[in-house]
């Protein structure tokens, strides 16, 4: 992806206001492998070197009451991974050099697991996941979810994604956005009508600002 900043004149107000309004978002062929950023291979070094474990995983729950259909949440799931290509990423390997893979829509339909819980055991169960959770990054989705039933109206939504694939604001954003959008939509077993991204988002060094004229 390139960032695309036509020049200014000296009579403009140069304000990050007008500059932002003057951002033009242009999409980039896309290598055969695409290269991690410079975060991202941090981080997949950590993983190579220790393993995995749950230190940089991003765990997030919420309550939902009132009534819910599990599967139309697995099929809000599902929208959400084909939106955003970040859910849908791996990182293997190609002769010791990392790259990002992003899977193909139908490729990424994780299964949302339903378990019974009572209120008694609900913090410990959200804990002890949260603390065993281990995602492979070089063959696993980064996001995995989870849905405890309390009761007929009661239920708790677990996600834990992995840190080379979003950061605590970045993972907020679906919940603001395409999230809510894809979770209606699917109540009603229809296609979500929010477009898709203007650009692809996965994370590169690739990526880069160009400072040319119009």
């Amino acid at each position: 992806m390139r960032i695309r900043l036509p020049g200014m004149s000296n009579t403009e107000p140069k304000t990050l206001l007008r500059l932002y309004q003057r951002i033009r978002v242009v999409p980039q062929a896309r290598p055969e492998r695409l290269p991690l950023s410079y975060v991202q291979q941090r981080l997949w070094f950590v993983h190579r070197l220790e393993g995995s474990h749950a230190v940089y995983n991003i765990p997030v729950a919420g309550r939902m009451k009132g009534e819910l259909d599990p599967r139309a949440l697995e099929r809000a799931l599902w929208d959400l991974f084909h939106r955003h290509e970040s859910l849908r990423t791996i990182f293997p390997d190609h002769d010791g050099v990392p790259c990002q893979r992003v899977l193909p829509a139908e490729m990424a339909r994780p299964r949302l697991p339903v378990e019974p819980l009572t209120e008694e055991g609900l913090h410990e169960r959200l804990d002890a996941i949260v603390a065993d959770c281990r995602i492979q990054l070089e063959e696993e989705l980064p996001l995995k979810a989870w849905l405890f039933r309390l009761g007929p109206d009661d239920h708790v939504l677990l996600f834990i994604m992995h840190h080379i694939a979003a950061d605590g604001w970045s993972l907020a954003r679906p919940g603001r956005g395409s999230w809510p959008h894809a979770w209606d939509a699917s109540k009603q077993k229809a296609i979500p009508t929010i477009a898709p991204p203007p650009a692809a988002r996965c994370p590169s060094p690739r990526r880069h600002i160009d400072l040319g004229g119009a």
